[in-house]
């Protein structure tokens, strides 16, 4: 059996999955404590034919789930689209490389949502923020994407002024994402939706190569048909006027025509028109830990707000209420499924039968003789990044699970109804996990 066969083996897992369905029910769910949130994450997606937009309180908990997630994916030996959707930290504003990092993840999920033909199967972990921040919408997006194959012909100076136009930094050389350089015929451009650039070769006007090309050694590859040029920033059009309530050097830069990513604080102005919410519809919205995630957005907003007074912004509300749409927070709570994680071991309808596993004690002898006890009442799993070695010790002592990987999660747990009890390594070395065994 699979890691989700067995977790999907319990009576209250399958109910769950089952009432879930029903995009009409209103559904809630407690108690999913550890490793057996990103499980339930997993099955839901794994059997509904919809995208999943599942709104976390911080990116502590999403970069983890992740993870998780992607351990999943590889042991089903299945491609469910897990993706990251963040938000800007308006503090960082000053740190381009914090900047540029949060921009690419975003613009690879636009660019995923926007130009696959089918992202049913999709985990999209965000924040509450992130799902409101004006963004593109499909339309624009795709109005300000370019392919370029092998026999096109393109005036160079057009597609120079094409890059600069969608948020290409020039550049004497492509270092990283958003950049594009030439040298006589060629052009190289570095998408942030790829992993690598890519090197057009021209003949006169005619595209006679594609290739992709190594940043450290500017080799290129193999040669390809085709490139996809994909904007550098989430700005539609540049404003005519800017608004009296500009940062001073800011309205400078739109005066003079000085290229910069307006996006980030001024999305509204630059005519970003919609929200990810309305673009990944019909999706099933799912908040976990929804007291949390209020908390963690007011948090978010007080602390914007701060940092654009501090920073010399005369209007921080008018800049937050151009970067937020608040109208359609309350769109997001119109039929969500709620997880919370917190324990509630009780008998509620709504709490799943889990109790965290406790940590083991250190010695391997207590480890062999609790794990041999374990292995009698219930189906045990167990999740290490030593599996080999662990399973060899557990081996000399006579005790075989139903099941083990090489991974690292967090949070074990023993769900009641199968039973099932899965061990990870916060709890085999008590929170340790780079003791070897």
């Amino acid at each position: 059996m699979s890691i989700i066969e067995f977790f999907n083996s319990s009576p209250f897992i399958i109910s769950a999955l089952s009432r879930l369905k029903d995009e009409s029910a209103h559904l809630k769910i407690d108690n999913l404590q550890g490793f057996s949130l990103p499980l339930f994450l997993y099955s839901t997606a794994a059997v509904m034919p919809l995208p999943f937009l599942v709104i976390l309180p911080d990116m502590d908990l999403i970069n983890r789930l992740e993870e998780e997630l992607a351990f999943i994916n590889s042991v089903e030996g299945k491609k469910l689209a897990i993706e990251v959707f963040p938000d800007y930290d308006l503090p960082e504003i000053n740190n381009p490389s914090v900047m540029r990092d949060v921009r690419c993840r975003r613009l690879r999920v636009l660019d995923r949502i926007y130009r696959m033909a089918n992202f049913s199967q999709m985990i999209l972990l965000t924040t509450h923020s992130a799902v409101i921040r004006r963004t593109l919408s499909r339309e624009q997006y795709l109005d300000r994407t370019r392919e370029i194959e092998v026999g096109d012909k393109i005036n160079i100076e057009e597609l120079m002024n094409f890059l600069a136009a969608v948020g290409y930094e020039p550049s004497a050389a492509v270092e990283r994402e958003g950049q594009f350089s030439r040298r006589g015929g060629l052009i190289d451009v570095f998408p942030p939706t790829v992993d690598a650039p890519v090197r057009i070769e021209f003949i006169g006007n005619k595209v006679e190569a594609i290739r992709p090309f190594n940043v450290e050694t500017q080799r290129s590859r193999t040669r390809v048909k085709q490139a996809v040029l994909a904007p550098a920033w989430e700005a539609a059009e540049y404003p005519s006027v800017p608004p009296d309530w500009m940062r001073a050097d800011h309205k400078e830069f739109i005066s003079h025509k000085v290229s910069f990513d307006g996006a980030i604080l001024y999305p509204e102005i630059f005519s970003a028109s919609t929200i990810i919410y309305n673009e990944i519809s019909p999706a099933r919205v799912i908040i976990v830990d929804s007291d949390d995630v209020r908390e963690k957005f007011n948090e978010k907003i007080e602390r914007d707000e701060t940092f654009l007074t501090k920073d010399g912004f005369a209007a921080p509300q008018e800049i937050l209420k151009g970067i937020y749409n608040f109208e359609h927070a309350n769109d997001l709570q119109a039929n969500p499924v709620f997880i919370d994680t917190r324990p509630n071991e009780t008998d509620d309808e709504g709490a799943a039968p889990l109790r965290r596993l406790p940590p083991l004690p250190l010695d391997l002898n207590s480890i062999a003789s609790i794990l041999r006890d374990e292995c009698k009442k219930a189906k045990v799993l167990i999740v290490s990044r030593y599996r080999r070695r662990l399973e060899h010790f557990l081996e000399q002592e006579g005790i075989f699970p139903s099941a083990m990987w090489e991974g690292d999660v967090q949070g074990g747990f023993h769900l009641d109804d199968v039973p099932l009890a899965l061990f990870a390594d916060s709890e085999i070395f008590l929170r340790r996990p780079h003791t070897p065994v």
